[in-house]
């Protein structure tokens, strides 16, 4: 084992939409309908790294509950209310 922790995020599956509107999770635990596989804090990185004249200024987020499994750290991003994830962006400076 590397020893290095891996951390990812993991959100709610989209909800299921058919023609009489939304259906709604049946919830049999507090984790139910959250996706399998999560997005790691690295590739978050990655992707807000390229905003063209933009840089992130602040990520919030809101979680539900957080699961450690071993070396890895898995984030349940939260789906109710007013959770899940705000990225703040801001100018670059033009240094």
């Amino acid at each position: 084992m590397s020893g290095k922790k891996k951390v990812e995020l993991v959100f709610r599956e989209p909800v299921k939409r058919e023609q009489s509107g939304v259906v709604p999770y049946a919830e049999s635990s507090p984790l139910e309908g959250y996706m399998s596989k999560g997005l790691s804090i690295e590739s978050l990185q990655d992707k807000l790294l390229n905003l063209g004249n933009f840089v992130v200024d602040e990520i919030e987020i809101s979680l539900e509950t957080i699961v450690e499994t071993g070396a890895l750290t898995q984030l349940f991003v939260s789906a109710t209310g007013t959770g899940g994830v705000t990225i703040t962006l801001k100018p670059k400076n033009k240094n």
